[in-house]
């Protein structure tokens, strides 16, 4: 016999796979009112489902609501909820939530909490605990990845430091990870704007070199 909650489970995953959300958390909100608590994986797959319909007010509520039933989040829970906040711009609560993942050694941050919470504080123009947490994640043993060193390129370049985002592009050529078409765009955009036409071409010739396809903007 299949436990009840596994069996709510799959029924809230296949509502969600055929992009019936709504009922999917309808379902889910008759459960409760019953005194279905459900598990991890219960809200793991609402909380995804409500960032898919780009909601993540709603994630956060879940995370909370299971917080206060005494669930003991895993790191997956803790990681789409980083995801959740970094989509509100909540930083300080993103931040909070990674302390307290680092805090339980069973709950090591994945490269992808991570990258969310440096591309928003990037987005949110505070480079400098950007940088400190790329620092730190790297020295944790993973290894940057091009949206990490993308997106710190732009910030640079929109603080108009085109110096320091030069040297990030530098360490990808040396250490990886390889630029990509978004990352050769920002430079060329940027340089364009500042006016270094000279450096800008240069870059389009290096995307072409390297085999990466331009997009029409870029052309």
């Amino acid at each position: 016999v299949i436990p009840f909650v596994r069996y709510v489970n799959s029924t809230l995953t296949a509502l969600i796979r055929r992009n019936s959300i709504s009922e999917a958390h309808e379902l889910y909100s008759k459960l409760v009112a019953i005194g279905f608590d459900g598990d991890n994986v219960t809200t793991h797959v609402l909380m995804r489902a409500s960032l898919r319909e780009g909601k993540p007010e709603k994630a956060l509520e879940l995370f909370s609501r299971a917080i206060e039933k005494g669930v003991e989040p895993d790191a997956l829970l803790y990681s789409i909820a980083v995801q959740a906040c970094c989509k509100t711009l909540n930083l300080a609560m993103a931040f909070g939530l990674l302390r307290e993942m680092k805090g339980k050694k069973v709950c090591v941050p994945s490269q992808e909490t991570y990258t969310s919470v440096i591309v928003a504080s990037v987005k949110e123009g505070t480079m400098e605990e950007a940088i400190s947490l790329k620092d730190e994640m790297v020295s944790d043993g993973i290894p940057m990845n091009v949206i990490v060193a993308t997106s710190l390129i732009k910030g640079h370049c929109k603080n108009n430091d085109l110096g320091s985002a030069l040297d990030m592009f530098h360490k990808m050529e040396a250490e990886g990870p390889s630029p990509n078409r978004v990352t050769f765009s920002v430079l060329i955009e940027w340089f364009s704007k500042n006016g270094d036409m000279e450096k800008a071409v240069e870059f389009y010739k290096k995307m072409e070199e390297l085999g990466v396809t331009p997009s029409v903007f870029d052309a």
